[in-house]
C-alpha cells in the first residue's frame, strides 16, 4: 500500500479491516483459488490498478505511517 500498489487478497478480518474491496483492493473469499485468478485478471486493466494504488498509498500514508503510529502510541502512554 505504502509503494501505491493495490490489494489483492483474501476477504478475511485482519485484511478486510484495513483495505476494502473495491476501493483499493480485490478481495476474493478465503480458498477462492478462481476468485484470486479473477483478481488477478482485473489488476491487468492500467486503470483500476493505478486508482486502487493510488487510494491505497493515501490510506498508508493517512493511517500507518511512522508519525501517525508513534502519535498514536505517545496517546496510550499519556492516557
Amino acid at each position: 500500500m505504502a509503494c501505491g500498489l493495490p490489494v489483492l487478497g483474501s476477504d478475511i478480518p485482519g485484511i478486510n479491516d484495513i483495505v476494502k474491496n473495491e476501493e483499493n483492493a480485490i478481495l476474493f473469499s478465503n480458498n477462492d483459488v478462481s476468485g484470486l485468478v479473477n483478481g488477478l485478471d482485473l489488476m491487468k486493466n492500467i486503470v483500476l490498478r493505478e486508482s486502487m494504488g493510488g487510494r491505497s498509498r493515501q490510506i498508508a500514508v493517512e493511517n500507518f505511517s511512522s508519525l501517525h503510529t508513534f502519535s498514536g502510541y505517545l496517546d496510550l502512554i499519556n492516557h
